[in-house]
C-alpha cells in the first residue's frame, strides 16, 4: 500500500510540473549585425515538443517559420547558428535524441530564403 501511494505521489507530481508553460528565446546577429534572427519558443508542458518561431529581419526585408523541436530546453547548444557568409546562415537543431536538423537561412534580393537541408543521426 506504500508503493502505490507513493507511485501516485510521484504521478501527481510530474502531472503538476507538466502543466506549466515555458517560453524561452534565443537571439543571434550576423557577424555585420546586417540581419537579425529570433527564435522564440514554447512548451506548453513538459510532455510536448516545443514550437518554434523564427523572425528574421535585415531593414525592411523580413522573414518567418515555425517548426516543431523535440528538447527540454533552448540552449545555444542545440540552436546554433553558424554564418557561412554574411547573408547566409546555417542553423542547426540538434534534438534530444541527437539528430541534427540543419536549416539554411539567405538573404537575396527577393527576401530570406529558409530551407531545411533533413536530418543527420548522431554520430
Amino acid at each position: 500500500m506504500k508503493t502505490f501511494k507513493l507511485l501516485v505521489a510521484v504521478l501527481i507530481a510530474l502531472v503538476i510540473s507538466s502543466c506549466s508553460e515555458k517560453k524561452q528565446t534565443i537571439k543571434n546577429e550576423s557577424p555585420d549585425k546586417k540581419i537579425s534572427i529570433v527564435v522564440e519558443g514554447t512548451k506548453p508542458n513538459a510532455l510536448d515538443p516545443w514550437t518554434l518561431h523564427f523572425n528574421i529581419k535585415s531593414g525592411d526585408k523580413t522573414g518567418s517559420m515555425t517548426t516543431e523541436f523535440h528538447a527540454s530546453e533552448l540552449t545555444p547548444e542545440n540552436v546554433n547558428f553558424n554564418w557561412l557568409e554574411p547573408d547566409h546562415c546555417e542553423l542547426t537543431l540538434t534534438e534530444q535524441d541527437d539528430v541534427k536538423r540543419i536549416l539554411l537561412i539567405r538573404l537575396d534580393t527577393e527576401g530570406f530564403k529558409i530551407q531545411e537541408q533533413g536530418n543527420k543521426e548522431a554520430e
